[in-house]
């Protein structure tokens, strides 16, 4: 039995020697002992890079937003990973709706809002994690009627 095995190694080899080395290209049937360190097939060259990029998914981020109380108003910048995007917002439960950057909301009333906003690059792809923030518009100051009389 052991006879057979060291006959059939060495008949893999001398047919590895002897034919030429495309034959074997890349195939698992190849003898591994006499690859490179690389793991290649001798006299073969490498196989190529691929083309492919494997590109950072699309991201939006919040920079800032103003708070200005006494107009109820919001101003919020952003800006995407990639440039040449366009962006749809949404305030509170609304629909996401074209947009651009600085954001102004006005007549906002007094509490709490959620506000998000999703990059579209040129491709039609959409940032499946928009950014989002919360504001707080406060309520309006009583104001105390003078009563001075003269």
């Amino acid at each position: 039995m052991r006879g057979s095995k060291l006959l059939g190694l060495i008949a893999i080899l001398l047919v590895g020697l002897l034919l030429p080395p495309a034959a074997f290209a890349y195939t698992p049937e190849f003898p591994p002992w006499i690859w490179d360190a690389a793991g290649h097939p001798p006299n073969v060259p490498p196989p190529q890079a691929s083309e492919e990029t494997s590109e950072a998914p699309l991201d939006t981020s919040i920079d800032k937003s103003k708070v200005k109380p006494h107009k109820r108003a919001v101003t919020l910048t952003f800006h995407a990973s990639e440039p040449g995007v366009t962006f749809q917002c949404k305030l509170d439960g609304g629909q996401f709706l074209a947009c651009r950057s600085p954001k102004t909301y006005g007549s906002l009333r007094p509490g709490r809002h959620r506000f998000a906003v999703a990059a579209v690059d040129n491709a039609g792809t959409v940032d499946d994690s928009p950014a989002e923030t919360y504001l707080w518009i406060p309520k309006p100051k009583k104001t105390i009627p003078s009563s001075h009389e003269n």
